[in-house]
């Protein structure tokens, strides 16, 4: 029997997030957080697309003071997007989106 070999990532600690976004805002913010979780935020950025997905990654990477390779977005549509953030806590993450509000 042949032995087949799998390939898998590293699993690194961090956390994920689930966004719900809105373009052509005066100003990039968190706006709400759902009791699901889901974190609604504003973006500047008129429309979807790279750079905004790059404009919301440098504000997150900003807001939890890491660096930006440290975010992914994994999943998503244009509304919304499920971010990986790695090296850092999920409590930590909650701690910092609640003060935005």
């Amino acid at each position: 029997m042949k032995k087949s070999i799998k390939s898998f990532h590293d699993g690194k600690s961090g956390a994920a997030i689930t966004l719900a976004l809105r373009y052509g805002a005066d100003v990039t913010k968190v706006t709400k957080i759902e009791k699901d979780g889901t974190i609604f935020i504003d973006l500047i950025n008129p429309k979807s697309g790279k750079k905004a997905d790059q404009e919301l990654l440098q504000y997150l990477a900003r807001q939890f003071q890491i660096e930006g390779k440290n975010l992914e977005v994994l999943a998503g549509t244009d509304e919304n997007k499920l971010i990986s953030i790695v090296d850092i806590l999920p409590k930590e993450v909650d701690q910092i989106l609640q003060s935005l509000l």
